[in-house]
């Protein structure tokens, strides 16, 4: 990980990154303890295996589709576990409508009283809030 240019920016500005011991072994259990946690975050959706001896990692279907269209684990493993045949437009919705990648998008100024004049018009019912 020392060679990645990762370390490197944490070595540059270790309290960007949330790094309070800035020594060499600091550092290191800091990577070591992101790594963990994420083949941690892989493995509880579905995205990753990892093999008895802790050592082997295997890509899932699943992960394969998250990796190629830059979806969060936490999404592909909804969709995997919510999208069957025969699923309903509105229940289709709601189960995309509920991806990690929505909780990052801001409304911009004004946009929510845009949103609740679309809502008037929707034929399905709008949670607001």
């Amino acid at each position: 990980m020392t060679w990645t240019y990762y370390f490197r920016r944490i070595v540059k500005n270790p309290s960007f990154y949330g790094v309070k011991n800035t020594t060499h072994e600091g550092i290191n259990k800091f990577l070591v303890k992101l790594v963990d946690e994420n083949l941690e975050l892989l493995k509880r959706n579905k995205c990753l295996e990892i093999g008895e001896d802790d050592f082997t990692l295997e890509s899932t279907s699943i992960g394969q589709i998250a990796s190629f269209y830059y979806l969060k684990p936490q999404s592909v493993f909804l969709f995997s576990r919510e999208i069957k045949p025969n699923l309903s437009i509105f229940d289709l919705l709601k189960v995309i409508s509920n991806a990690k990648e929505f909780d990052e998008v801001p409304v911009r100024h004004n946009e929510d009283k845009l949103n609740a004049d679309l809502a008037k018009l929707c034929p399905y019912k709008i949670k607001t809030g």
